[in-house]
């Protein structure tokens, strides 16, 4: 009688289980890159709803800050930005929606040492390089001014260092949708309360000439109290004309 050989079969390796991804995996997966230049804001991401927490007695906001030899030189300026944001770019003409709720505490008082001005803010954001931004808005914010609150949009373009701000002082309610839209070197600011009539609040012929630019969905806030931004139904699409 002949007896095969035994053989030896190593077992096969356990494949090993896919990682889950993280929180800010998921929210990069769907809106862009997560930006918290303080490191101590909150992202959160349920379902396709991202909310910012933005934290108390703290002011995260965009804006300038004047070169300690020239204070009065505009062109010295430098622009700073410790808004907590996602990050994501866009090529050629496109169409962003967003739809932005943040509500104000009524018991919010502003930051100590800062101007006498508690609010929350949003918008997005438009950037043609690193840390050069040049458009921001529309913004919706609310405000509380000593014990008198109130509720303003204030748009605003930026170019070159030198900022010009539009002010529209109307109610508006805590939900609102904002759209940018690009043509060529054109941008349009529209706003809406339905996410289907905009309406024009400004227009910024400042795009440069890079085909791609950065856009951010931005949280502000200067507060003693926390407060959230949530952004939802995002929507980034190729500009189309007959529409």
């Amino acid at each position: 009688m002949r007896y095969l050989p035994f053989l030896l079969v190593p077992a096969l390796a356990l494949a090993a289980p896919v990682p889950k991804p993280t929180e800010t995996q998921k929210i990069e997966a769907k809106f862009g890159k997560v930006v918290d230049p303080k490191g101590d804001s909150k992202f959160a991401l349920n379902g396709d709803k991202l909310t910012i927490t933005l934290p108390a007695n703290e002011t995260r906001q965009f804006g300038h800050t004047s070169d300690p030899d020239e204070p009065e030189n505009q062109a010295k300026f430098k622009k700073t930005n410790t808004c907590p944001r996602v990050e994501f770019e866009a090529t050629g003409d496109f169409v962003l929606t967003v739809r932005m709720n943040l509500k104000l505490d009524a018991k919010a008082k502003e930051v100590s040492g800062r101007r006498d001005l508690a609010y929350v803010a949003a918008g997005v954001q438009v950037a043609s390089g690193e840390n050069d931004w040049f458009a921001f808005g529309p913004v919706q914010m609310r405000g509380i001014v000593t014990s008198s609150e109130y509720t303003f949009e204030m748009p605003g373009a930026f170019s070159e260092g030198v900022g010009t701000t539009v002010g529209d002082v109307t109610p508006v309610p805590d939900e609102v949708w904002i759209q940018l839209m690009r043509v060529k070197h054109t941008l349009n600011f529209s706003t809406s309360t339905d996410g289907k009539s905009f309406a024009v609040k400004f227009t910024s012929d400042k795009c440069p000439k890079d085909d791609t630019v950065r856009l951010s969905l931005v949280a502000q806030h200067s507060s003693d109290t926390a407060h959230a931004v949530t952004f939802d139904e995002f929507k980034l699409e190729p500009y189309d004309k007959k529409k």
